[in-house]
């Protein structure tokens, strides 16, 4: 996760909404991805080593950004839309 942070450091300097919705996508993706991966079964043919669990890791990180990054999961627009609140139409008394 350390990677992923400070892969996402661009994002979260700025303090601005867009980066922060943008770092919470990126960092849900690669919890979302880790629980995705502890869901496959493991058999003793062929035990799990570190070098490997570091690596699915690694690639569970870089994955989450790119995702983020792309935009189409559209989880930090909705967060945006959360935080700023409902658009609210403002009619004239003249309208009906």
């Amino acid at each position: 996760m350390e990677i992923l942070l400070m892969g996402l450091n661009p994002y979260l300097s700025r303090k601005d909404p867009e980066g922060v919705a943008k770092a919470f996508e990126a960092l849900f993706l690669e919890m979302l991805l880790r629980g995705m991966n502890k869901t496959i079964l493991r058999s003793n043919l062929f035990p799990e080593r570190t070098d490997i669990k570091i690596y699915q890791d690694l690639f569970s990180q870089v994955l989450a950004l790119e995702l983020s990054k792309s935009g189409r999961l559209g989880l930090s627009e909705k967060l945006l839309e959360a935080i700023k609140g409902p658009k609210v139409q403002v009619k004239n008394a003249d309208e009906k």
